[in-house]
Order: C-alpha cells, then structure tokens, then sequence
C-alpha cells in the first residue's frame, strides 16, 4: 500500500490482496456500493466513532484485479492528511475527529478508561487507542506535525504512543471572567507529558487560534458529554 499525500488531497494505491476502511465524506468518485452496516472492530470506541462518522457509513475498498488508486479530498478548506505507521505491538492514542482510514490488518481499536480522580475532574478520562501493526490516515482541519514538547493544549493533540505516561492540568486563569468560563463552558486541559518523545499535533493557522467560543451544537455536546466517550 502506497499513500501520497498532497495538502488537502491524497491518494492510496491498493495491491490485490489489501484492504482499508474509508471514511465516505474523503472518497472522490467512488461510487461502489459497499458501505460496512457492521463495522470492524464494534465494541471499539463505538460512542466516539458514531460521532465522528468514522463508525457506521465506512467504505472497504479490496482490489480484485490490479492495483486501485484511490483519491481522496478533504472537507477543510485549509485541511491537511497525515499518514501514521504503527509497528505490531504498539498502542497509540488517536484521535477520533482524525480518524479517517485504517487498514484491515489492524489489530484492534479500544478504549481505556483513566479512573484517577484529576482526570475525571477535567473531563479527560475516555482515551481510544489503536494497535498495531496498522497504517492510520489522519485528517485535520489545519495542518498536523510531530512535535518533541512535553506540554500540549488536549484539542490540539493528534496521537502519540500510549505508553508515555502524562498528567492533565487546567491552564491558569488570566481574570475572574475567564475563571467564570473556564469552570462553566471551556473544556480547554493542558497535557503534561512525563517522558520524552514525539507527539502528532494539530498546528493552528489564521483564524484558529483555539480561542473560539463554542457553537450551540457544540455547546449541547459540551453539556451531555458524549464525545467523551
């Protein structure tokens, strides 16, 4: 399998024999009738997934004659694609909003559950992990790099391996009325990572800051906290 990435666009290459998911909003010209009613993996991260569109309505694209290219654009006028290798036996924390493929040799999506107290306090306790070996296709709405910092913004962070143990901090308020909407409305937690090594990140460009208030839908979502899970 081949994937080439070009900003907003890429193509995969399928060999006879291989086969990936797809999430249908990214295929271009694909028009075979073949979407999965029942998922890989369906007790894995199902809550999150079915939120993210990357559960019900996925695409499996197998090659029977040839190798098939396989374009795909993105939905984010400035959105970017990034492929992610997982070895076998490696455990990597992804994001679902950035899932959009995965092969079929993967070996499992799950979920793990943080029962210590902070992490329950700051609404971050839900964390789908992915394990090899696997190839993941990413897709964000700017553009995504690898970064060696211990200190990340938790809507900014991609994936990493789940392994590197970290913390979850509140960041520090500036003023009461930015206390007030910390504590009522802003689900913003700083990740504080204890060991070194590289994290997939989302790099915020003109107009996404990450200091946007809330839509009403988001909001409602805020509220009943379903992506959580």
């Amino acid at each position: 399998m081949e994937i080439t990435i070009a900003g907003n666009s890429a193509n995969c290459r399928l060999q006879p024999g291989e086969r990936y998911f797809f999430k249908n909003a990214i295929l271009t010209g694909y028009r075979q009738f073949n979407t999965c009613l029942v998922p890989p993996f369906p007790l894995g991260s199902p809550i999150l997934r079915m939120i993210h569109r990357s559960y019900f309505g996925m695409k499996v694209v197998e090659p029977k004659k040839g190798a098939q290219d396989i374009a795909l654009a993105g939905y984010y006028p400035q959105g970017a694609f990034h492929t992610l290798t997982i070895p076998a036996g490696e455990r990597h924390y992804v994001h679902m909003r950035n899932l959009v493929g995965f092969c079929g040799n993967l070996r499992s999506i799950q979920t793990r559950i943080k029962f210590s107290l902070p992490y329950w306090c700051l609404a971050e306790h839900f964390f789908p992990i992915v394990e090899g070996p696997a190839t993941v296709l990413l897709y964000s709405r700017s553009g995504l790099a690898t970064s060696t910092s211990l200190n990340y913004a938790a809507e900014r962070i991609v994936s990493f391996n789940a392994r590197r143990p970290f913390r979850p901090t509140a960041p520090t308020p500036t003023s009461f009325s930015s206390m007030a909407y910390e504590m009522s409305l802003s689900d913003e937690v700083i990740w504080h990572f204890l060991e070194p090594g590289e994290t997939i990140v989302e790099t915020y460009q003109e107009g996404m800051d990450g200091t946007e208030r809330l839509t009403a839908k988001e909001l409602l979502v805020h509220m009943l906290g379903l992506y959580r899970f």
